[in-house]
């Protein structure tokens, strides 16, 4: 094993046997200041050095490449990781990636326990706290903390400040663009019926529960992200090596170690989707209720609604049901499947979310 030096003071390690194909996991741990390295394997005992049947290459920040048959002598030649990612990405995006990700890193270990607070006395209720906690980081003259809304507000942009070093700003742009172009419309088009969107979801405790949810996510994502730090650099490549799926990998994470994390928010993003569709039903049909002109489809919403564990998507077959706001396509093991890309013209909706626990 090839283990790249890098600037991390320790990340997890992830590699398989070539013989058996267990799972080899570990920690890697770097001295920055003194340039020392060591690791600890929790599973594997090291053995005396010999002329490797296998290759593989590890890495804290970057792809490696995968594990490999190796016939030869002792010594293997190849790019280190290091200077592979700095052909592809370029000295700008390569510094651009190593910035975000240590600004991030250092927000995660001392400014999320805050964040997180503020989050959780927002949820809570806690008004008489957040002006206060707020004020730490947003102006008060913006972000005065006053009224309900400006709580929302404020924790809102608060968080969105917290993830900022890593957010794909060009993509943040257009969906943020498209919302606030779309919805003061909605509201001065169909004011009513808005007003008993809002309603309905507020009164089911949905906003609420949504809220819970989502800084669940953030929360998991926290602590997920030291093991999707090279997948995270992709970003970033200015080209992509050819067969960099085929040669590459990720050393960080076994997939025992995110399948939580996407199962989880998979299953929020699937109960948070009636809310986008009543959105889409009042854009498209005046109310937010209304989907097709049938008895079985027009009772849709709030059957989902009440048990969306087994709403039966299949049923939701209007070309105008959903739109580019829904950009891609889920597929899991739980049997979710949604068209993608789906335009302001339509495409079919054909999918089915089976019950689970």
């Amino acid at each position: 094993m090839r283990l790249q030096a890098g600037w991390l003071d320790e990340h997890p390690l992830r590699v398989p046997c070539g013989k058996c194909g267990i799972l080899i996991s570990g920690t890697v741990y770097f001295d920055q200041v003194k340039g020392g390295l060591r690791y600890e394997i929790h599973n594997a005992s090291e053995i005396g050095e010999t002329v490797p049947e296998f290759y593989l290459e590890a890495s804290g920040e970057l792809l490696a490449e995968k594990l490999k048959r190796h016939s030869g002598g002792s010594f293997v030649w190849s790019p280190p990781p290091f200077f592979q990612a700095l052909w592809a990405m370029g000295n700008e995006n390569y510094g651009e990636f190593k910035g975000k990700a240590l600004h991030f890193l250092a927000s995660t270990r001392f400014e999320w326990p805050k964040v997180r607070r503020i989050n959780e006395l927002w949820l809570n209720k806690q008004y008489a706290y957040l002006p206060g906690e707020v004020a730490q980081y947003l102006p008060t003259s913006k972000f005065p903390m006053n009224n309900e809304a400006e709580y929302l507000r404020g924790v809102h942009q608060l968080n969105l400040l917290f993830l900022w070093p890593i957010l794909d700003h060009a993509r943040f742009g257009k969906q943020t663009n498209s919302i606030f172009r779309t919805l003061p419309v909605l509201a001065d088009k169909h004011a009513g019926r808005y007003v008993d969107l809002l309603k309905h979801f507020a009164e089911q405790g949905l906003l609420q529960k949504y809220a819970e949810q989502l800084l669940g996510r953030l929360a998991d994502f926290v602590d997920k992200f030291k093991y999707m730090m090279p997948a995270f650099a992709l970003r970033f490549y200015q080209k992509k090596p050819k067969g960099l799926k085929k040669d590459k990998g990720i050393t960080t994470a076994s997939f025992e170690d995110l399948k939580g994390f996407y199962s989880d928010t998979f299953e929020v993003l699937a109960e948070m989707l009636p809310l986008l569709v009543a959105y889409n039903n009042l854009r498209y049909r005046g109310d937010y209720q209304a989907m097709r002109h049938d008895a079985e489809t027009s009772r849709l919403l709030t059957i989902s609604l009440q048990s969306p564990r087994e709403t039966d998507f299949s049923l939701w077959t209007d070309p105008k049901l959903l739109t580019d706001w829904y950009p891609r396509v889920w597929t899991t093991n739980y049997g979710m499947q949604l068209p993608t890309p789906l335009t302001r013209q339509g495409l079919p909706v054909r999918a089915r979310r089976k019950g689970y626990t």
